[in-house]
């Protein structure tokens, strides 16, 4: 578990919004949770949980996502969790968008955008300290912290921040050595990986053309929704030279953005741990829902 986290036993991750005025107030979630621990019984229905290759139907059917062009096409992964591994709350300097709004969105738009969780990657910060609990209990949904950090190969994101880390970097420098970022973090616990690489200045292929490529990237943003004509296309042709492993995230800084390019994983993620994890050595692909977003 990722430093600064709680454990996030009795967490559902699930598909279903809660019915208006049929929350459970804290406490009494607590309780129930203490409950279980102690064998008893609980009152009331329980919450269906997921598991790694069991979901509920998609928009697109059982196992499929559907493309840009709308056509379905089956999944490199069994169906797994979802997760938009790139937004920024009103704690980056360049959004207002409310962590609690990209909620709201995400569950009135499940048909368009099915995913279980975000992980919010906040501009050349991270508060060890910050915990959405809360939220996670109201709306269902999964939230994890990393960071979005400039280096002189553009911009990273971190998974799985902890103390070392940040005594090892200071993450408000916007010139932080990309090579000593991915080795060290890798190092020390977390998972560094370059995010819109086909922008410009900002992106991994314009520093590839004048610099020597990276030891140890482990992955790519392959889709990013706030991409360009053409920058996807720059990091599919990256992907195909170098081997990289793909993901996805909206770099959403406005509310209704959230999820519109997400992550798949095969397995479960519920914990900054687990998704270092799968991000270091699992199986995931991205997937994206910038086709149905007019429709939305």
């Amino acid at each position: 578990m990722g430093a600064g986290e709680r454990p996030r036993h009795g967490l559902h991750v699930h598909r279903h919004p809660a019915e208006p005025d049929g929350g459970i107030p804290r406490r009494a979630a607590l309780r129930a949770r203490h409950g279980r621990a102690r064998g008893r019984p609980e009152a009331g229905h329980q919450p269906r949980r997921l598991r790694a290759g069991r979901r509920p139907h998609r928009h697109a059917g059982r196992g499929r996502v559907r493309g840009r062009d709308g056509r379905d096409r089956a999944p490199q992964v069994p169906a797994g969790v979802i997760l938009d591994l790139h937004l920024h709350s009103e704690l980056s300097d360049d959004s207002r968008a409310p962590v609690e709004a990209y909620l709201k969105v995400l569950q009135r738009k499940r048909a368009e955008r099915p995913l279980d969780g975000i992980v919010l990657t906040e501009h050349r910060q991270f508060d060890l300290g910050r915990d959405y609990r809360a939220l996670e209990d109201r709306y269902g949904f999964l939230i994890l912290n990393a960071a979005e950090v400039e280096t002189d190969y553009g911009h990273v994101l971190v998974y799985g921040v902890n103390p070392d880390i940040l005594a090892r970097f200071d993450f408000t420098d916007v010139r932080l050595p990309a090579q000593e970022v991915v080795t060290e973090v890798a190092r020390l616990g977390g998972v560094a990986l370059p995010c819109h690489p086909g922008r410009p200045t900002v992106g991994l292929c314009d520093h590839y053309e004048r610099k020597p490529p990276l030891d140890g990237v482990v992955a790519v943003e392959a889709l990013n929704g706030g991409s360009r004509k053409g920058e996807d296309a720059r990091v599919a042709e990256l992907i195909q030279r170098f081997g990289y492993r793909a993901y996805g995230g909206s770099d959403s800084h406005l509310v209704s953005f959230v999820g519109v390019c997400a992550t798949e994983f095969e397995a479960r993620i519920r914990s900054t741990d687990d998704l270092v994890r799968e991000l270091a050595g699992g199986r995931y692909r991205p997937v994206d829902f910038r086709h149905r977003r007019g429709n939305a």
